[in-house]
């Protein structure tokens, strides 16, 4: 049986860019994670009381 090279590159063409696009996903998933991190990073930062307040109320509970 001889394989079709045309075949076998659209093919390796179309994982790679599947793989392009999950990466493309993941850094984009992984950027955005590290954006809420520093943003809840400063927001303790400026509202400590606040955050003790919602520990303690749910300690409370």
């Amino acid at each position: 049986m001889k394989l079709d090279h045309r075949l076998l590159a659209s093919d390796q063409e179309q994982r790679l860019r599947r793989a392009r696009r999950t990466a493309k996903v993941v850094g984009i998933v992984a950027f955005a994670v590290f954006m809420v991190s520093i943003a809840q990073m400063l927001w303790l930062q400026h509202h400590p009381q606040a955050h003790a307040q919602a520990i303690q109320e749910a300690l409370m509970q």
